[in-house]
């Protein structure tokens, strides 16, 4: 059970195909069946590239029920908000796609800290709910390159800054959601 406000930020991270997504989707299932307002999947992912990556977006759009419009939101989540109206809720998916698209056309990932943050003061002064999917890549191996530890580095900050602001924490682990917060 989440609480009930508006302007609710609700953090869930684990590790790839933990179950995270899946995870967010029940609670996002859950606000629609409690709450009026519109419900938005925002990514900001970009076409997929290969045969695997358009399978696993083709699982995740067949998952997703009618009433939750899809936004294709770019590398500015922010700029969407002032379109939407108070008690709306959007379920984000996912902070390390947007910091890894922020890397992989050559902004800085240092940006995605102030874009995170903007988005989530955005949707909270609007009194729109987050719930915000994230991977946790701080519980594996160090990254051998550079650019990967890098990318551990952001997303570690990333996941501390919204947890830190979040209203509810969880951890998802081998499809098992903890409740840190």
């Amino acid at each position: 059970m989440i609480a009930e406000k508006s302007g609710l930020t609700v953090l869930v991270f684990g590790g790839i195909s933990s179950g995270k997504s899946e995870y967010a989707e029940r609670l996002i299932q859950q606000l629609y069946s409690e709450r009026d307002g519109r419900f938005y999947y925002f990514t900001p992912a970009a076409p997929p590239e290969d045969d695997e990556m358009r399978a696993k977006v083709k699982i995740h759009r067949e998952r997703r029920p009618d009433w939750l419009e899809t936004v294709e939101c770019g590398l500015n989540p922010a700029e969407f908000i002032d379109s939407l109206s108070e008690g709306d809720v959007i379920l984000f998916d996912s902070v390390g796609t947007l910091a890894g698209r922020m890397l992989m056309e050559s902004e800085s990932g240092e940006n995605s800290g102030a874009r995170i943050e903007d988005f989530l003061e955005r949707a909270g002064k609007a009194g729109i709910s987050l719930v915000l999917v994230s991977e946790e890549v701080g519980m594996t191996l160090v990254s051998v390159s550079e650019a990967g530890r890098f990318f551990q580095r952001i997303m570690g900050q990333l996941n501390q800054q919204i947890a830190a602001s979040a209203d509810e924490v969880f951890f998802i682990n081998a499809g098992i959601p903890q409740k840190l917060k």
